[in-house]
């Protein structure tokens, strides 16, 4: 199966940010998208059902693109769940420091914050990002892939 058919198996079943999503992930192994998106349909219908967290998430239309992707779910980081880049150094999570309370895309290796917004949200918010030491366009964010 080529990488245009395997992105292309699943387009009827994902929105359009989605797509760009998983387009930018096709590169390396063809086989995955689908295998990943039948475990996320499966396993996410099973963790919505019992009221958990999205197991994945897709941030889109970043002005740094590295931060663009899919992050899985990956640990609780200050009592909330935390998302990591799927075959990156990015994370998403909530932090309680001293500032103001805030979701955080930030760098993995010295947790700097990319992108912020401010609030005790339970889950990263889809909208209303904004960039911290990043270029403009802040991203959206969509779950459950």
């Amino acid at each position: 199966m080529s990488k245009t058919s395997a992105l292309g198996a699943h387009k009827a079943n994902v929105s359009p940010s989605v797509r760009l999503c998983l387009a930018s992930i096709v590169e390396g192994n063809e086989t995955s998208v689908p295998s990943m998106l039948s475990r996320q349909a499966k396993a996410g219908a099973s963790a919505q059902e019992e009221g958990g967290p999205p197991l994945s998430l897709c941030v889109v239309g970043a002005g740094l693109e590295h931060v663009n992707g899919i992050y899985q779910l990956d640990s609780e980081h200050c009592g909330k769940p935390q998302y990591r880049k799927s075959g990156g150094d990015f994370l998403i999570n909530w932090e309680d420091g001293d500032t103001p309370h805030c979701w955080a895309i930030t760098d993995d290796i010295d947790r700097v914050g990319i992108y912020t917004i401010n609030g005790d949200q339970p889950l990263p918010p889809r909208e209303g990002w904004e960039p911290y030491y990043a270029t403009s366009p802040a991203p959206t964010i969509e779950y459950n892939l």
